[in-house]
């Protein structure tokens, strides 16, 4: 586990400078649930797309996996990510950008962009394994911008991208609004992972799910 004693305070503070100066998360504020975004549009990311990607990535994460029963908090969360004073973060946008560079044969990372002013709402990848095996990963949308069917479309390119081959993916076993939209585009639970990956050392109990090909 992580030292408890380091100051969070102060970590939020500059990891809240840091995304205030970021004009993502400056736009995405300005909105509420209820608004009327303007139309929506999925492409495939550009190295430049990396650092309106990590907000957006960090923000998903912070709520989709801190959870009381496994022991896994907020704040845990936030400093595996970003550290204990923001000194992850530039590591972070980084890894996005090697992610986006490499070969499209093999690897894509998609975004959805505001077409009205090209703001960075969600992110989605698909990647092929050493093995063949094809890939659902890293779905996010900016809270802001949720129930409004971006995921669904990010994963409909995704499926796409793959060709309508058979995908497959990992997801926490008590995510249950991800289990579902996954459900909604036509994954099913295959099986409960014996072997999960771990946030300091607090095991993240995972579930495989696979949409099996589309029939031509």
């Amino acid at each position: 586990m992580i030292n408890k004693s380091l100051n969070l305070n102060k970590f939020n503070e500059n990891l809240i400078k840091f995304l205030q100066n970021m004009t993502i998360m400056n736009k995405i504020a300005t909105h509420t649930h209820n608004q009327q975004i303007s139309p929506v549009q999925i492409e495939r990311a550009q190295t430049e797309d990396a650092e309106a990607i990590w907000p957006v990535y960090v923000e998903g994460r912070l709520d989709a996996q801190p959870n009381a029963e496994i022991g896994l908090t907020h704040d845990d969360m936030q400093q595996y990510l970003c550290g204990d004073r923001g000194e992850k973060v530039q590591a972070g946008i980084n890894e996005w950008r090697g992610r986006i560079a490499l070969p499209s044969d093999t690897h894509q990372v998609f975004v959805a962009r505001e077409q009205e002013e090209g703001t960075v709402i969600g992110v989605a990848e698909g990647d092929v394994d050493r093995h063949g095996d094809r890939w659902l990963h890293k779905l996010y949308v900016a809270k802001d911008y949720r129930e409004q069917g971006i995921g669904g479309k990010l994963i409909e390119n995704v499926i796409d991208w793959h060709q309508n081959e058979r995908v497959k993916l990992k997801v926490a076993s008590y995510n249950k609004s991800a289990g579902e939209l996954y459900k909604r585009y036509g994954f099913e639970v295959i099986r409960i992972l014996d072997v999960t990956y771990s946030i300091y050392d607090i095991q993240i109990p995972q579930l495989l799910m696979a949409r099996e090909a589309s029939k031509s």
